[in-house]
């Protein structure tokens, strides 16, 4: 009885085992962060709906169709597969000890340190998206063939989005600008409630810079700013701040009047995201 039970944990024991246990693993933290992405989803969207029409009746993103609108649901249900992903990754990661991510601010060196490596962490953030949704999505030929981010770009003006068009994009495409979340997790200790809290904001922050022309203090790069985004293609391609933009000359204020730009008058660029330029 005693080989048998011997021979039984040897059993458990085995790399089959133990990639069942893993595969296992991942299927459930996709389950939960596929599940957690529509509830976030759906509640967000229609509360911010509610917001627009008590705080800004006039905005434009509420004049959007419902043929449209149910167009952009369904593109974002499409992805949401592919986005949950993305989190996935950094939960099976984190569970394998392979990030940096800690769990309470003494195991982070204290709230000083813990506060340098959340700014050090965004900032860094800041910069692979940046670069992600620039240079991958709009300027590399290859990368704005495989991920397509001229389907996002196919609605342009106000009120074309609404809230329940900050998912609505080629999986892939969505999915490539959420991993600079995930890999300087690798590199910044940062706490793990941090991480899920700048997770679920962002997710809000997406759907929010879809809603038309609402203005946000500086140095926030807000809807009004992301619609100019939308209209034009080659300006503001920053996630929470105007700071990448301002660096790099990409940044267009929405009362700037002047013609649109010298990404215009350069022909390898001409009918990027589906704007046609001269």
């Amino acid at each position: 009885m005693s080989s048998l039970i011997t021979h039984f944990n040897n059993l458990l024991d085995t790399p089959y085992t133990v990639i069942l246990s893993d595969l296992k693993e991942i299927l459930f933290a996709w389950l939960y962060f596929y599940i957690g992405a529509h509830i976030l989803y759906y509640i967000v969207s229609y509360l911010l709906r509610i917001m627009l029409r008590k705080f800004y009746p006039e905005n434009d993103s509420l004049k959007m169709k419902k043929d449209a609108l149910y167009k952009h649901i369904t593109m974002s249900e499409l992805a949401f597969p592919i986005y949950a992903l993305v989190p996935t990754l950094s939960e099976y990661t984190k569970n394998k000890n392979l990030t940096k991510l800690c769990y309470s601010i003494e195991e982070c060196g204290g709230w000083s340190n813990t506060l340098i490596n959340i700014f050090v962490y965004m900032f860094l953030v800041e910069a692979g998206v940046f670069w992600v949704h620039y240079w991958l999505l709009h300027v590399f030929p290859w990368g704005k063939n495989t991920f397509n981010h001229a389907k996002h770009h196919s609605f342009k003006y106000a009120h074309e989005m609404t809230s329940y068009s900050g998912f609505a994009f080629e999986a892939i495409d969505g999915a490539s600008q959420g991993l600079p979340f995930v890999f300087f997790q690798y590199l910044i200790p940062i706490p793990v409630q941090f991480s899920v809290f700048i997770g679920t904001m962002t997710g809000v922050w997406t759907m929010l810079i879809h809603c038309g022309n609402v203005s946000l203090p500086w140095p926030f790069l807000g809807p009004d700013y992301h619609n100019i985004h939308h209209i034009y293609n080659w300006y503001n391609f920053g996630l929470f701040t105007r700071f990448y933009d301002w660096l790099f000359d990409t940044l267009r204020h929405p009362d700037d009047k002047r013609a649109h730009s010298k990404f215009a008058k350069n022909k390898k660029f001409q009918g990027i995201g589906g704007i046609k330029t001269s």
